[in-house]
């Protein structure tokens, strides 16, 4: 297909798509990723599409398209608009990708950080830095995999180009939205034909990243290791499509999909769009963000690589997570977009992948900046499934700490995971109780089971003995006042362990020493419910932190006495 057969408007240029094979010696540099011209200059274009949106019987809107003569186009604007139903017509803004040019770069050398005790065996897991535990200027996502439980599978949404089938990713669903449209949407499949030298994998990178197969000892390991992802493909195989196809790929996944599209067994739980244009948000891409963030989906968007003090559409639609790239060593990318609208920043440079050949590839680009916080949404996610696009976009902006002489605007900081987490109140630590009967009071075993005992026991519990008290030490805060109030709650699965919203207080006291009954634990946890642990202030909250006096009680690890068996 020659570039004037082709109908490319709105195009939208990936974000990033420079790869170093980990032996070569030069790299694609993602600054000199994307050329900018006018439709006639790039295509010698007689032909523009405008986007149209009306207004139907019932109240609601859609969107439909027309193509016109690029002379003509504002006296068809003109025209749509006198209709009483046409509420906006916009024109798209053609992007392209043209190949980007070598630049010579001393070889590659593949370092590996220690990371103590490593969780998995990807082969590329110790040059993963953004996993490495105690970074100043990285996410430790490690770190966080240490506080999760994963306990319910998510699915990320990545509107992209370049998938193909492979043991690393988990794609349940997809669809090409344009360019082949239809079902198929891996390159090798016969509506896409995206093989040989026309193999463009960008799309399978930032799935890759975001949520590679963990422990399979192949490539590398997703932050949210082996989540569903779904594919909307809205590019052809040289990286070109248009910003209206990512606008009816992100309603897709939302739920509110084109009529000639198969919707989706399910919607995504975060979508990831790791491309950019250099335009204003058009009217019809804000629209489907605000349909997502309706839905309660969070949308994550690359800022772009251009490094210039702007960021590109849709990352500068409103509601949107826009992120900037990094290196390694906490210093903003050279190629990174920066400025007004960026919300945060995470590593984009030098990250390893896999190639379908099973060679390692190493990519730069806010792309790849974008998976890493798209991936740590969707296992926050997972086990705090309530948390709402406002929630996130809290929690994020919260979560970023200082990048190394970084002067330019990158939102928030560096994201970091273990910030991100007690933003959703996910505890640091885990603590047991130990039976009312065991350690200290062992040795008046017979004596407070002793029949007189028990009758005098169970007239001031309600019906309770001696072996059905759990004994909780509230010693774990060290700065605990007279104000504060240790504590035993529940709280919903899925919500925040905040002790000022408990879903139920089993036990409470002002003293270092709390006991509770057994039952009520066992109780709650076959509902469901998580079990808390707090030192502090209850009524204010104002000291209570899952940083350091709200803990996670494990009930499983509680050993009783022979004596109550």
């Amino acid at each position: 297909m020659t570039m004037k057969s082709r109908i490319l408007t709105a195009c939208v240029a990936t974000a990033a798509i420079s790869t170093v094979v980990m032996t070569g010696a030069t790299v694609a540099h993602a600054g000199d990723a994307m050329r900018f011209k006018s439709i006639e200059e790039q295509l010698d274009a007689q032909m523009i599409r405008l986007i149209i949106k009306r207004e139907n019987s019932a109240g609601g809107t859609y969107y439909d398209t027309q193509m016109v003569p690029v002379s003509d186009w504002e006296n068809v604007k003109a025209e749509l608009l006198r209709q009483p139903d046409v509420i906006n017509v916009e024109r798209d803004v053609f992007v392209s990708i043209p190949n980007p040019r070598p630049v010579e770069v001393p070889p590659v050398t593949v370092q590996s950080y220690s990371v103590g005790d490593v969780p998995y065996n990807d082969p590329l897991y110790n040059e993963l830095r953004y996993f490495a535990p105690g970074e100043q200027y990285n996410s430790r996502i490690q770190e966080a995999h240490g506080r999760l439980k994963f306990t319910n599978p998510v699915r990320i949404g990545i509107a992209d180009v370049g998938f193909i089938r492979s043991d690393e990713v988990n794609y349940v669903d997809g669809y090409s939205f344009d360019h082949g449209r239809g079902a198929g949407f891996y390159n090798s499949d016969p509506n896409v034909g995206c093989t040989g030298e026309n193999e463009y994998l960008h799309g399978n990178y930032v799935a890759q990243v975001a949520a590679a197969i963990a422990n399979n000892a192949i490539g590398t390991t997703g932050v949210v290791p082996g989540a569903e992802v779904v594919a909307g493909r809205v590019f052809d195989c040289d990286g070109f499509g248009t910003l209206f196809s990512v606008a009816e790929a992100v309603n897709w996944m939302a739920g509110n999909g084109p009529h000639d599209v198969p919707p989706l067994s399910e919607p995504v739980d975060v979508i990831n769009l790791s491309l950019g244009a250099p335009t204003e948000c058009p009217t019809y891409m804000q629209d489907a963000i605000d349909n997502a963030r309706a839905a309660g989906i969070a949308v994550v968007v690359a800022t772009g690589n251009d490094n210039i003090e702007t960021i590109e559409a849709p990352a500068n639609c409103e509601g949107v997570i826009a992120v900037a790239s990094t290196t390694e060593y906490g210093t903003r990318s050279s190629f990174s977009n920066y400025g007004a609208g960026t919300t945060i920043a995470a590593q984009g440079s030098n990250i390893p992948v896999l190639h379908s050949d099973g060679t390692t590839r190493y990519v730069y680009g806010t792309s790849f900046a974008t998976p890493i916080v798209t991936g740590l949404i969707a296992a926050t996610l997972s086990d705090r499934p309530e948390l709402t696009p406002a929630d996130i976009d809290r929690i994020v902006a919260e979560s970023g700490k200082p990048g190394r002489n970084i002067t330019e605007d990158i939102g928030a900081g560096i994201i970091d995971s273990m910030l991100f987490l007690d933003g959703a109140g996910v505890v640091r630590e885990v603590m047991t109780a130990q039976h009312v009967l065991t350690g200290e009071r062992e040795q008046y075993l017979e004596a407070l089971t002793h029949p007189r005992a028990t009758q005098f026991i169970q007239n001031a519990s309600h019906g309770a003995t001696a072996c059905d008290f759990l004994e909780v030490d509230g010693s774990f805060a060290s700065n605990a006042t007279e104000n504060d109030t240790l504590m035993v709650f529940s709280a919903r699965a899925g919500a925040p362990l905040d002790p000022t919203t408990p879903e139920n207080v089993l036990a409470q006291t002002g003293g270092d020493r709390l006991l509770v009954r057994k039952d009520y634990v066992e109780y709650e946890v076959s509902q469901g419910n998580q079990i808390g642990i707090a030192r502090c202030n209850v009524n204010t909250g104002d000291n209570c932190s899952v940083v350091d006096t709200v803990r996670g009680l494990d009930h499983t690890q509680i050993q009783s006495p022979a004596i109550c068996l």
